[in-house]
């Protein structure tokens, strides 16, 4: 026999991270990562990324429920907040909100930055990104949103297997001339997993089992042949029996019979079996059974019988 075995492989959805910044000092101990390379940055800490004030309502949560940054002033603004570790694969993305300040004097600047290693390297100096070299996304001027906007972005082209990896959020300008404020609501990362290997795989066995045995099959049954009718047979009869089987079993019984009557009938019956088995080995056993009866007037009476 042959059979088919298919598996099929559902996706599960999970959340890698989920941050909604309703506490920024629980954000901080879950693993985000402020650096400030700022040219003063000693001077205006208070600026750094933080906890969300007044300047805006966040987009879900209470109202300071986001992490909120600001240009410091004196020089070069640069200023990361970079996700924990995140455990990635070819199916995961990323999406935040963002909204800006939008003075028209000062458009923002915000670049997202992955590390494809477990990184939080970003340089001593404030256009350096050490381990963020690749950038996924640059929002910058009138581009930026002016009311929370959702990005979303797929790793898919970057990562091709199972890694970890981290992600920054760089505000970075020179303020004489740009930055503002910028906030950060909601970042999320999804990965697509499943619970068995990622393929689809397929069984299949196409082996043919056969049995070259030579089956014995062995018929002792003694067929039976009844008529529940009453037939009164009281002239010239004759009756054979024939039984032939193909297992090479062949009986034969005639019997005539003739007595002087006017009276004839005829009745005839047959009972067929036939059994096939097939499984490469093919047996296969017929058996017939004819009864003939038949009378005919005469005045004469005799009896015979012949076996074989």
């Amino acid at each position: 026999f042959r059979f088919l075995i298919i598996i099929t492989l559902l996706f599960n959805f999970n959340e890698a991270l989920n941050e909604n910044f309703d506490s920024f000092t629980a954000a901080l101990s879950n693993g985000w990562v402020v650096v400030d390379n700022s040219i003063n940055a000693a001077s205006y800490t208070s600026s750094n990324w933080r906890q969300g004030t007044s300047t805006f309502t966040a987009y879900s949560g209470a109202a300071n429920s986001y992490a909120l940054v600001s240009f410091s002033s004196g020089g070069s603004t640069s200023r990361w907040l970079i996700t924990p570790t995140l455990l990635v694969n070819s199916l995961s993305s990323f999406s935040f909100y963002t909204k800006g300040y939008c003075d028209a004097g000062f458009p923002e600047r915000l670049l997202v930055k992955l590390s494809l290693i477990d990184s939080t390297n970003v340089g001593n100096a404030p256009n350096s990104t050490g381990d963020f070299s690749t950038t996924l996304l640059t929002i910058y001027g009138s581009n930026y949103p002016c009311s929370w906007t959702k990005y979303e972005i797929s790793l898919s082209s970057l990562i091709t297997t199972e890694t970890t990896i981290r992600i920054g959020l760089w505000y970075n300008g020179n303020p004489s001339n740009e930055l503002y404020n910028v906030g950060i609501d909601d970042f999320q990362v999804t990965n697509s997993l499943t619970n068995s290997p990622s393929s689809t795989p397929t069984v299949s066995d196409s082996s043919t089992i056969s049995d070259s045995s030579t089956p014995t099959i062995s018929d002792s049954s003694t067929p039976t042949i009844s008529d529940s009718s009453t037939l009164t047979i009281s002239t010239s009869s004759t009756m054979t029996i024939s039984i032939s089987n193909s297992l090479s079993k062949t009986r034969t019984k005639t019997i005539s019979l003739t007595k002087s009557r006017s009276f004839s009938k005829s009745k005839s019956q047959s009972v067929s079996n036939s059994l096939t088995k097939s499984n490469t080995k093919s047996p296969s056993v017929s058996s017939s059974v004819s009864r003939s009866a038949s009378s005919s007037v005469s005045r004469s009476a005799s009896s015979s019988v012949s076996r074989s």
